[in-house]
């Protein structure tokens, strides 16, 4: 009898088990959410799984379902509202077939009710109540009993967040710590590559790319020796198959215009795009002194779409946060660049607004220098088209004092005087000098900065 009650007083293993089997998948994606909810990762694969649960909508799938849009619904709403609308169509969809099939199938959801077992009915009230949570969340409607176990959990975790906060300030809440993978990088890791090993994502991109350089090669001119080009590619260090197709296509050219033809017959689109405007950068910088060629086409490919614009305002960017990295001659040939882009209205002087002009190393002041003169010997009406482009945002007045600040500083700088020079060089300087006042003059008038003194 003592064996029997000692058997008797504890739950069997058996059910133990089970009722851990059973919350599984609770945990699982309890856990997924916490790690978005302290971005750990992107709202993406958090919408991937909403998805795949729509998809199905079995009994186990409205739960999961309901369990995230408690857990993590708004912060997903701030994060991404257009997928989240999606979603809403989607679940909208998925009701109606639902509701439609359940209609079709009356007479057997009959009989299983009077078998005791009801299926359909629970179907009804939990697809009804995650409708109900996915309008409120579209509507921005938050109801009062929201404000349960999400809340508590957020309370639980408060003293986590604070200190994240302090430990980590510039990377807790912009996201940029996320891991921005999705579903579909870990169902399809053989295809995709282990994305988290470096080097070896990706393999099926590389293969494209190779095919893609094998084309490039294909539609060479005869009189070009794709060979030596692709020798000279590595040598730039083009470390990849798509960035060597896109050097061959820009240094095998027989003009500007031929180059851009070419480059839009590869139809590269997203970040594969990118890097036509970062080779041809790369390629221009490198020159031993600049070559028009880079701005002609630098020019054509900003005037065709507007994502080369961006990409070539980010490469800028990215120069002006590490001016002592890159040589003096990079420096110069970018700077070449950016004043005929700027002259030929393919680009604004808005690009030099992330620019503290009031605190340039020497190697910026040249850069900046060598712009200015460039933009300066322009003709009047040019200049006066250029500067305006900047003189009635209120948010670039920055920007405008900026250039007040370096014309004034480097500008309008007297030279020292030289006892070896010439009275005919002497002369020459003179009126370069004054060219150069009366351009300024005209620059800050149409800045609207002409009152500064």
């Amino acid at each position: 009898a003592k064996g029997k009650r000692g058997v008797a007083g504890r739950p069997r293993p058996r059910q133990q088990h089970a009722l851990i089997a059973d919350k599984g998948p609770h945990n699982l994606m309890l856990f997924l959410t916490t790690l978005y909810n302290f971005r750990v990762v992107h709202c993406g694969l958090i919408y991937d799984f909403v998805r795949r649960f729509l998809g199905r909508l079995e009994g186990i799938d409205i739960e999961l379902l309901l369990l995230v849009l408690r857990q993590c619904g708004w912060r997903m709403r701030e994060d991404d509202p257009a997928a989240l609308k999606q979603i809403v169509i989607l679940t909208r969809e998925r009701a109606k077939a639902m509701e439609e099939a359940a209609k079709r199938q009356g007479g057997e959801a009959e009989v299983r009710a009077v078998e005791g077992q009801q299926p359909q009915a629970q179907s009804h009230v939990r697809i009804r109540v995650l409708l109900d949570m996915i309008f409120d969340l579209k509507n921005n409607k938050r109801r009062s009993s929201s404000s349960g176990p999400a809340n508590s959990v957020d309370r639980r975790s408060q003293p986590l967040w604070a200190w994240l906060r302090a430990n980590f300030a510039e990377e807790v809440g912009r996201g940029s710590s996320e891991l921005q993978v999705g579903l579909e990088d870990f169902l399809n890791i053989s295809t995709r590559g282990r994305w988290w090993l470096t080097g070896a994502a990706w393999a099926k991109a590389d293969e494209e790319g190779r095919k893609l350089e094998q084309r490039v090669r294909n539609e060479m001119d005869s009189a070009t020796s794709s060979s030596d080009l692709m020798y000279l590619a590595q040598e730039m260090r083009m470390n990849t198959a798509l960035r060597r197709s896109i050097f061959c296509v820009i240094m095998g050219a027989n003009d500007y215009l031929d180059a851009f033809e070419k480059l839009d017959r590869l139809k590269l689109t997203g970040s594969k795009a990118r890097e036509i405007v970062r080779v041809l950068a790369h390629c221009c910088s490198s020159e031993s002194s600049f070559n028009p060629y880079y701005g002609f086409l630098a020019g054509k490919l900003c005037g065709s779409h507007r994502a080369h614009k961006f990409t070539l305002q980010l490469v800028y960017w990215d120069l002006f946060k590490r001016w002592s990295e890159v040589p003096e001659r990079r420096v110069v040939n970018m700077a070449c660049l950016a004043a005929h882009l700027i002259a030929s209205f393919s680009m604004s002087l808005s690009i030099f607004k992330v620019v503290e002009f009031e605190r340039l190393e020497d190697i910026a002041v040249k850069f900046f220098y060598t712009v200015f003169r460039k933009v300066l010997a322009a003709k009047d009406s040019v200049i006066i088209s250029m500067f305006e482009r900047i003189s009635d945002k209120f948010e670039l007045e920055p920007l405008r004092d900026g250039i007040w600040y370096f014309f004034q500083q480097y500008l309008l700088v007297k030279p020292k005087k030289s006892q070896s020079m010439s009275q005919e060089k002497k002369m020459e300087k003179k009126i370069e000098r004054a060219k150069l006042r009366r351009a300024i003059k005209i620059a800050l008038k149409a800045m609207k900065q002409t009152g500064k003194g």
